[in-house]
């Protein structure tokens, strides 16, 4: 999962849901990605707020990976 296709020049962004932070926390996974972890779909750190639409916009394919016990 992590840094999979980095080889071949691909950028890689994490996006958790809730229940997945507490699975395994966000600084887990950002110490394996070298790119910001995002935890809310209205984070502060985009100037707009939007982070749920800036992060698609740059996205040549986005992979949805559901995790189930």
């Amino acid at each position: 999962m992590s840094g999979a296709g980095i080889g071949e020049g691909a950028t890689v962004q994490v996006v958790m849901t809730e229940a997945a932070a507490q699975f395994i926390t966000p600084v887990t996974m950002q110490a394996l990605e070298p790119a910001s972890v995002w935890v809310s779909q209205w984070d502060a750190r985009e100037p707009n707020n939007m982070a749920h639409i800036n992060l698609s916009r740059d996205a040549d394919a986005i992979l949805i990976a559901p995790w189930q016990c």
